[in-house]
């Protein structure tokens, strides 16, 4: 994460700007999302108020994952819970919070 916020110049190891761009750039639009967050290629990107949040979640039984991150403002974030109720945590509780005072 902290790489796509502030990538290094590329390399044998890193993608080239075209290749960083397109991994960023809007693929698919998902219908009846609740945030109406297109898919880039691994992350969602998030169009709000104080602009473009990149995201990534994933879970498995009992466990539940979010990743946040701003480019201009080089903050984001990443939560982890294991427990089933995990989702609700971050979707409900967390995140909006979290997006409004640190990202």
């Amino acid at each position: 994460m902290i790489e796509v916020m502030d990538p290094k110049p590329s390399d044998a190891y890193r993608l080239n700007d075209a290749s960083y761009k397109e991994m960023l750039r809007p693929q698919v639009t998902v219908p009846n999302s609740p945030l109406a967050a297109p898919l880039a290629l691994g992350w969602q990107s998030w169009h709000l108020a104080k602009g473009e949040i990149f995201a990534h979640g994933g879970d498995d039984t009992g466990f539940h994952s979010e990743a946040a991150f701003s480019i201009p403002r080089k903050s984001g974030f990443v939560i982890l819970t294991n427990g089933d109720n995990g989702a609700d945590l971050i979707m409900n509780r967390l995140l909006r919070d979290l997006v409004d005072h640190f990202i």
